[in-house]
């Protein structure tokens, strides 16, 4: 026993000693390809266990392909072990030519087939027979019960099959004749091919096993990638995520198993397991980990970056101490944090209760993907200096600020007007600008943009049916 376990030892260390790329081919004569056809039916088998009784093409052909290419890659001394020298093809389960039917003797038809007989008289039968070339092999009259054998020509799956016969009177049970033990096996693995010798009492289920894994490319050439009697080199960069656009992420590629020291190569080119990125776009990010045998294995994660939320409060901006001014961060967020201790969307700014002076507001919004983005705005608040009149009525007319930039405010208090006419006059006793009013309200204010007018002295004139008022006011 120790010999043996000399000699599996050697293997192994042969199988995991190489990594290179060799050209193969996808072809190869009809004996090769009728040697793997039943081990890639199987294959499909495995994979699309619901494909139908008759395989599709489509399923087994490019799994035919992937086992041909690596028959063909005869540079690799794994190819050698596993193709020439041990012989591994699929272990044979499930099943796919024989059929063992228990079946109901009290039924005419069941007595042809314990006869001998191919053709019972039973429609049913007769037909999934000729179907799919079914041959009987042979009737047991066993003390458990009376069972037929069943043999396919060609490769099926026989777990519809099964259902099939079920389905039909006389038959007390279909089931896919067992196979006892384990043995030798090729998985499938995307576009890898997993070929295993197991060993050590196979009967009861194999204690051991040797790995060889090849990996096919589209254009049929073959690498082996790894293998060993041991857990397989693994490479584990984390769970997929998300963050938000200007965030970074730490990724770690956690190595298990395989030969140190482990050389770990990203596609950002960083040579160390542990990176940290910050990503612009949605990025995919793969780290390749080769052992000290030569063993690679490769995994990938996606970052998806969220959007910031979108804020503008606009330029920064002045105000009189009378006035007010809106600030509005933009609706639709899951949060609000002002400056001010406000957490609404929307914020009012009283130059009054705030005072003369530049103050800075500022908001951070917050969006239902937990990104978060932030503005601000200055306010400078001035003082007020402009004509200024109260009549023993308590009727007022304000007009400010003088000097002005080119924005002219007024703001009246009329108990006895009800309509009023503006008129803003130059120096040269031109009227440049004029509005008339009806109906104005107890308190009435209005604006004029003279902005677009020389700098100067402009004269704006107020008349009532009983009030006229003339203002100097400078634009500078």
């Amino acid at each position: 026993m120790k010999k043996i376990h000399l000699v599996l030892f050697l293997v192994n260390f042969l199988s995991i000693s190489e990594a290179q790329i060799v050209q193969s081919s996808c072809e190869a004569p009809d004996s090769i390809i009728n040697l793997y056809l039943e081990d890639a039916k199987r294959l499909a088998v495995r994979k699309y266990p619901n494909s139908g009784i008759l395989i599709p093409e489509d399923h087994y052909l490019p799994i035919l392909n992937l086992l041909i290419a690596v028959y063909n890659a005869e540079n690799l001394t794994a190819r050698d072990l596993v193709i020439d020298t041990y012989k591994i093809h699929t272990f044979p389960r499930p099943v796919m030519h024989e059929l063992l039917i228990k079946v109901d003797t009290s039924y005419s038809w069941v007595m042809k087939w314990k006869n001998g007989e191919q053709i019972t008289g039973n429609p049913n039968i007769d037909s999934l027979m000729n179907m799919y070339d079914l041959e009987l092999k042979d009737y047991y009259d066993w003390r458990i019960g009376q069972y037929v054998l069943i043999r396919a020509q060609d490769p099926l799956n026989l777990i519809p099959l099964a259902g099939q016969f079920n389905s039909i009177d006389g038959i007390i049970a279909a089931n896919l004749n067992s196979v006892i033990g384990d043995g030798n096996d090729i998985e499938l693995d995307g576009n890898r091919l997993i070929f295993s010798y197991g060993y050590g009492d196979c009967p009861s289920g194999c204690i051991s096993r040797l790995y060889w894994i090849f990996e096919v490319y589209p254009d049929c050439s073959v690498s082996h990638v790894g293998g060993s009697s041991y857990p397989l080199l693994t490479v584990d960069a984390g769970k997929d995520t998300s963050i938000c656009y200007g965030s970074s992420v730490t990724l770690n590629a956690l190595v298990f198993y395989g030969s140190t020291p482990y050389t770990c190569i990203w596609n950002t080119g960083d040579s160390v397991p542990l990176i940290t990125v910050k990503p612009t776009d949605s990025t995919k990010y793969s780290v390749k980990v080769i052992d000290a045998d030569g063993i690679i294995a490769n995994d990938v994660i996606s970052i998806n970056v969220y959007s910031l939320p979108s804020i503008d409060l606009g330029i920064d901006t002045s105000i009189f101490i009378d006035d007010l001014i809106t600030l509005d961060a933009g609706s639709g967020y899951s949060s609000y944090m002002w400056n001010n201790d406000s957490t609404t969307q929307i914020i009012t700014i009283k130059g009054s209760s705030v005072g003369i002076g530049t103050h800075t507001y500022s908001v951070i919004v917050t969006d239902t993907n937990n990104c978060s983005n932030f503005d601000e705005i200055k306010i400078t608040v001035k003082d007020v200096t402009g004509y200024f009149k109260e009549t023993e009525e308590n009727e007022m007319i304000k007009v400010y600020p003088i000097p002005s930039d080119g924005i002219i405010k007024f703001d009246c208090i009329s108990k006895s007007h009800t309509e009023i006419s503006i008129q803003v006059i130059s120096m040269e006793g031109k009227v440049i600008l004029s509005k008339y009013y009806e109906s104005i309200p107890f308190r009435f204010t209005e604006s004029f943009n003279l902005s677009e007018f020389s700098k100067g002295i402009y004269f704006v004139k107020f008349l009532s049916d009983d009030f006229i008022e003339v203002i100097k006011v400078i634009v500078e």
